[in-house]
């Protein structure tokens, strides 16, 4: 996986050392998160400036991602502080799904009860 800059795309900075998808920045841009082809998730820490330089890629976690997650959205998703991760994971051998209707009511009442 690779870096460039926007708009000008004059040089590509390796991240990676073994592959990678599905990447996302720390809110603050100092931290790039990635899963690896083997379901582990890899973060680099970033520190942009007149140069862009990065640190050496090292292991958060691996999980037992499900199946067919690589080259989508990826299989998680991390919170702007970089601190939590939401996970696409496997339950069981039960395929079932649960659908929220109406979330932005509960929601809306959550909020006016604080």
């Amino acid at each position: 996986m690779y870096v460039q800059p926007f708009p000008r795309a004059d040089r590509a900075i390796k991240i990676s050392t073994r592959g990678g998808f599905a990447p996302a920045w720390r809110g603050d841009g100092r931290e790039l998160f990635y899963e690896t082809p083997s379901g582990s998730v890899m973060s680099v820490a970033v520190q942009q400036g007149q140069s862009f330089e990065t640190g050496t890629p090292r292991l958060l976690f691996t999980a037992p991602f499900l199946p067919g997650g690589a080259g989508s959205a990826g299989d998680y998703d991390v919170s702007n502080d970089g601190k939590r991760f939401l996970l696409n994971l496997p339950v069981g051998d039960t395929q079932s799904m649960t659908a929220v209707l109406n979330w932005m009511d509960v929601l809306d009442r959550s909020e006016a009860s604080r």
